[in-house]
């Protein structure tokens, strides 16, 4: 990806539906609105180019809240036009492959909510729907001198690195994940790949009790030692 000084590259984005309140009285669905709520991470890496050792010098966290109506998911500019000022403003990369991925997965949830919500019977006049974005910028220096940034490196490079992230302790992992059954009154969707975790089916349980399929947990934790929800802290290494 092309270097962009002093701008934040979006290297994850996990979105998901928040805890829904019912309403006691109907609701039309043209009234119903979706509340998009953004925690944003931001991580600033020092790389020593004679070392090759990339260090997090900072971290920033920052919540942001997008109430509007459901319209605006039929049409990816509409909602490209709410985001986009926000985004500008904490100096994210809006032309960028995570920036678009991110739209595009809200665009895929958020249609997908007014469904979830009428085929179990719920009244509801505000849809919540919560993202978690991490983003980066990498600033390289030779022999103290800094020599330029970029908002991501080759994967040979800065993904070998782990992008400044602390794995979850590896030999722990297994021990405090529980095995589960998805049972019919469990039936949610995994929030890592956005698929349904189906009834019958062996899911994993975080200890904060948060499931997910197995091989998607196992994968963000050798990544992240935080849950993907509610950023629960595993061991570390």
């Amino acid at each position: 990806m092309a270097s962009t000084p002093n701008e934040y590259g979006i290297f994850h984005h996990c979105t998901f539906q928040n805890k829904i309140i019912p309403q006691t009285c109907d609701i039309a669905p043209p009234s119903i609105n979706l509340q998009l709520t953004i925690d944003f991470v931001f991580v600033s890496v020092h790389h020593d180019c004679l070392a090759d050792i990339y260090t997090t010098t900072d971290r920033l966290s920052l919540r942001q809240t997008f109430p509007f109506n459901l319209h605006i998911l039929e049409n990816e500019c509409l909602l490209h036009q709410i985001l986009f000022p926000t985004f500008r403003r904490l100096r994210i990369n809006t032309t960028s492959v995570g920036y678009h991925s991110f739209i595009h997965e809200i665009l895929q949830r958020g249609r997908r909510m007014p469904h979830w919500v009428l085929s179990r019977g719920i009244n509801c006049k505000v849809l919540p729907l919560r993202s978690v974005i991490q983003a980066c910028i990498v600033e390289h220096y030779n022999d103290g001198i800094l020599m330029g940034r970029a908002l991501a490196e080759p994967a040979s490079e800065f993904e070998n690195s782990n992008y400044g992230m602390v794995p979850a302790k590896e030999s722990l992992v297994k021990e405090m994940l529980e095995r589960v059954r998805v049972e019919a009154r469990d039936e949610e969707d995994c929030m890592i790949c956005l698929e349904v975790l189906e009834v019958g089916f062996d899911a994993s349980r975080m200890p904060c009790s948060h499931t997910f399929h197995g091989d998607c947990i196992e994968k963000w934790l050798k990544q992240s030692h935080y849950c993907p929800i509610c950023r629960f802290e595993m061991p570390a290494n």
